[in-house]
């Protein structure tokens, strides 16, 4: 597809020139349609099948480490890159029962950088469409036609890529009294030891070399990291941060505290249904996780989030129910009976603990 692009600080400004070279109306942005990728198929597909918590999110990280070597990854080197090279075989079966909900349409809105720029009325030509936002209200026109479909009709996208680094250079340049470079002028100044005869900061350049994060990985940044971490202040974690740490980045959590109170849990998993909340509670003195559940009306009344620690007061065991196959005809829900032998907690009353002091919740 042809197209035009352009690293720029704000759009503004080349959307006008575009409408002065194109007329008015021949300049607007395009329609972006979203659709389920692999990550928000699966959750979907999760939600509404049923599938353990369990099993749930540590799919979810799977495909989190899928997303992040997309992420940096060059063009060339996508293609090679498959959702399925992440998830471990024991997992495979289930990943792929979620297939069939990648590419459903869940929203139209606004291209982020695409422009479509034609010698003549879009209006007439593809016709507009009206996009909001749902976080502002702002309605926007745009060119009904997506980006893809461009090529098909021989048009001309317009890419107009806001990028940090490009306004930050304009800046950093300004507030040390020296002409803003040409980008080929800029490469021959940190040219080797050329940098530091031309007066360029440190700071400049690893600014330039960290304008995206694909390239501060390629870059070799040990001199700023060490800088860095020089420059931050050292100050222990509590026992909540590390086990943030841990469910965030790990996915898994290790570290506990025999002196803790007993009654005292961090909320690792939290899966909330239409009828039943699912909690998996990580006890802090002796870092064993606990399953329970509790009525999701009872959950809606005072909610709380996984990384809350949670002070139990009475949990309550009951006998495990499962369908009878039945339908109660007065209800019309399903019948369920007791499970000989089987037991599951149900949370009763709880205080959520935070860094300044406990709430309780009936």
């Amino acid at each position: 597809m042809p197209d035009i692009d352009l690293n720029v600080a704000t759009q503004e400004p080349f959307v006008r020139a575009a409408k002065k070279l194109a007329g008015e109306h021949g300049c607007y942005p395009l329609m972006a349609v979203e659709k389920l990728k692999e990550k928000a198929a699966w959750q979907l597909y999760a939600g509404a099948n049923d599938v353990k918590p369990e099993d749930a999110n540590q799919i979810s990280k799977y495909l989190d480490e899928y997303n992040k070597a997309l992420k940096y990854a060059d063009d060339e080197e996508k293609d090679n890159i498959l959702a399925e090279d992440y998830i471990p075989l024991e997992y495979i079966n289930l990943f792929r029962q979620s297939n069939g909900y990648q590419g459903i349409t869940i929203n139209l809105k606004v291209h982020a950088c695409g422009y479509f720029i034609f010698d003549g009325d879009i209006r007439r030509e593809t016709g507009l469409i009206s996009a909001v936002s749902e976080t502002t209200g702002k309605r926007t026109l745009c060119a009904a036609i997506e980006g893809g479909l461009l090529d098909e009709f021989g048009y001309v996208k317009e890419d107009f890529l806001i990028v940090d680094s490009v306004g930050l250079t304009y800046k950093f340049f300004q507030s040390i009294g020296m002409e803003v470079p040409s980008f080929n002028s800029l490469r021959k100044m940190i040219d080797g030891d050329k940098a530091e005869e031309n007066g360029l900061p440190f700071d400049v350049l690893a600014m330039y070399g960290n304008e995206t994060e694909k390239q501060f990985n390629k870059i070799n940044s040990e001199g700023l990291l060490n800088e860095l971490i020089q420059k931050i202040p050292y100050r222990e974690l509590s026992l909540k941060e590390k086990l943030d740490n841990q469910r965030e980045v790990l996915g898994i959590l290790t570290d506990y505290d025999p002196g803790a109170d007993r009654r005292l849990y961090y909320v690792s998993v939290l899966d909330v249904k239409k009828s039943v909340t699912n909690i998996f509670l990580y006890e802090i003195y002796s870092g064993r996780t606990r399953e329970v559940k509790m009525w999701t009306n009872q959950y809606n009344r005072k909610p709380f989030s996984a990384g809350d620690i949670l002070y139990i007061i009475s949990l309550e065991k009951k006998n495990k129910k499962e369908p009878a196959g039945g339908i109660n005809q007065k209800t019309g829900k399903k019948i369920y009976m007791d499970v000989p032998g089987k037991f599951e907690y149900w949370l009763g009353r709880f205080m959520v603990k935070n860094g300044t002091g406990e709430e309780d919740v009936p």
